[in-house]
């Protein structure tokens, strides 16, 4: 079973590369009938046997979905719109391919390095620019893998200025969110000298559900005041790094620092002796330094110098600005130089928030293997119910299982022409670039994510919110309703999913986390069955 769910998602991807190397010649007619709001739109079918889920403001079980066609959804903001309705179009034909699995898949889905969204089979939402793909946890397990993550939080008293302190916050808070079971993750802030403030012991964390919610609330406590000091701050997180992996409290693959700062350093080493100083610390580490200037008025210079000295990239992140997009770089990174990429990864069970229950995820990225470097072009996934997988495993044979599937390394390799030109793709706000300004000589090279739009052609970008009684109208079941949709399992609504889930805690050993918030962690190991061993 889960040999025949990873040839579906195969399927899948290559029919997305068929259509994306078909995305300038063919002659797509995008239409605005996947976005609310618009009548055009056909959700004729009651799921209502189905694990589908009963939207929360829906009076009877069930949701109206339309079984011939997806629906796309993309963030609120950040995004070029040339570029996430050029996806919106090429990705377009993969409906008649969705569809003929709907017998043996749940919810099916794309997403991008754009934040662009598809999921099948359609349906209404009250607004499609509310959900970021890029943040979920089935989409960085799939597109880069186990990491170690150390956050170097600036807090000294000049992120008072414009509230910056919550920037940081959010950004952190952001990071935290992607994370998944195979990671570790450690915070250090700094100001006047520097702590560990995500754990006692002062070395990594297991990304756990228990362990995210005791880091979050380190960083909710953060108070600010003090001058800034970049050498403390990169001692203490060398330090941490180094104590983690001789204690083995690490998972062994990419090292990732990630600085977020607003100010100049006006204590300890600066410029070039800083430089010489981290490149001595990070001397068989190999840790990818991103940096991150907090604000319009936020030191450039040295963070951008520090990123461009360690293989990283640097990216200038305005007050109210777009935090997914610009803290994505890091994971993007990864995504754009795993060159060990044909393994599907299966996600940690979860409670689907549409009311399907208990779930896990089977995702994989794909790429433009006609690139050089290959293009990262995005994540597929397919939802899997957990009792499915039951069927076939006991409750610890399957975590076994799917924590094994997760936990290879990938393997990163990145030219330096190719890491450059991915800092060109970062879009500053202040219209600042992050490239390096390195002497290379790099052949040209086109987007290959470039827009193809028509002339003429209406393409009607999902930028609506619809009214709530149209969405009421579109999304519920009638309350005498005829059966439709693919026969997989009696519906499980969110308000009934949830207590469901607990329960299926109690029976089968998993911690479970809403998805709408992120996944859960779960928590005890045995051995994996041979049957899924043969399957892979």
């Amino acid at each position: 079973m889960v040999k025949e769910r990873e040839d579906v998602l195969d399927v899948f991807i290559k029919q997305f590369k068929v259509l994306y190397g078909q995305r300038c010649t063919y002659k797509c007619s995008c239409s605005n009938r996947y976005c609310p709001g618009y009548t055009q739109f056909q959700p004729t079918q009651c799921a209502s046997n189905t694990s589908y889920g009963t939207p929360s403001f829906c009076s009877v079980p069930g949701r109206m979905a339309d079984f011939n066609a997806s629906s796309v959804r993309v963030p609120s903001v950040g995004v070029p719109d040339n570029l996430v309705k050029t996806v919106q179009c090429w990705s377009s034909g993969i409906d008649p391919y969705f569809a003929q699995y709907s017998g043996i898949t749940l919810w099916r889905y794309l997403g991008t390095p754009q934040g662009f969204f598809r999921s099948y089979p359609g349906s209404d939402r009250v607004s499609c620019t509310d959900y970021d793909p890029r943040t979920r946890p089935w989409y960085i397990a799939a597109s880069s893998g186990p990491k170690d993550v150390v956050l170097i939080l600036d807090t000294s008293g000049s992120m008072s200025n414009f509230n910056r302190i919550s920037l940081a916050k959010a950004a952190a808070t952001k990071v935290l969110n992607t994370l998944t079971i195979n990671d570790y993750i450690g915070v250090v802030q700094f100001s006047n000298g520097a702590s560990i403030i995500s754990s006692p012991s002062g070395l990594l964390l297991p990304a756990t559900l228990s362990n995210l919610l005791s880091v979050q609330a380190a960083v909710d406590n953060i108070a600010i005041g003090g001058e800034t000091n970049y050498e403390k701050a990169f001692q203490m997180a060398f330090q941490m790094i180094r104590n983690s992996k001789t204690q083995e409290k690490s998972t062994g693959c990419e090292t990732l620092i990630l600085f977020l700062t607003d100010g100049v350093a006006n204590l300890g080493a600066v410029d070039d002796a800083l430089l010489g100083e981290i490149a001595t610390l990070n001397a068989g580490v190999d840790a990818k330094i991103f940096t991150y200037s907090l604000g319009a008025q936020a030191a450039v210079l040295l963070p951008k110098a520090i990123a461009c000295a360690n293989n990283g990239v640097w990216a200038q992140i305005n007050d109210g600005g777009d935090l997914s997009s610009q803290m994505g770089n890091y994971y993007n990174y990864l995504a754009s130089s795993i060159i060990n990429r044909t393994r599907a990864v299966w996600t940690e069970p979860y409670v689907d928030a549409s009311g399907a229950g208990l779930v896990v995820t089977v995702a994989k990225a794909f790429y433009d293997e006609t690139a050089s470097p290959p293009l990262f072009l995005g994540v597929v996934g397919i939802d899997v119910k957990v009792d499915e997988l039951l069927a076939v495993a006991t409750s610890d044979q399957l975590l076994e299982y799917l924590v094994y599937r997760a936990i290879m390394c990938p393997v990163v390799s990145i030219t330096p022409c190719g890491l450059e030109f991915m800092r060109s793709q970062v879009v500053n706000e202040n219209g600042a670039t992050s490239k390096c300004e390195v002497n290379l000589t790099c052949p040209e090279r086109d987007i290959p994510q470039q827009s193809c739009l028509q002339q003429g052609i209406d393409y009607g970008f999902c930028n609506v919110v619809a009214g709530s009684e149209y969405t009421k109208e579109a999304a519920c079941c009638p309350e005498h309703v005829v059966e439709g949709g693919p026969n997989i399992a009696v519906i499980v609504g969110c308000a009934v999913g949830i207590p469901l889930g607990v329960l299926l805690l109690v029976g089968i050993g998993f911690l479970i986390y809403d998805r709408c918030s992120k996944t859960s962690h779960v928590t005890t190991t045995t051995g994996v069955p041979q049957s899924l061993k043969e399957e892979t």
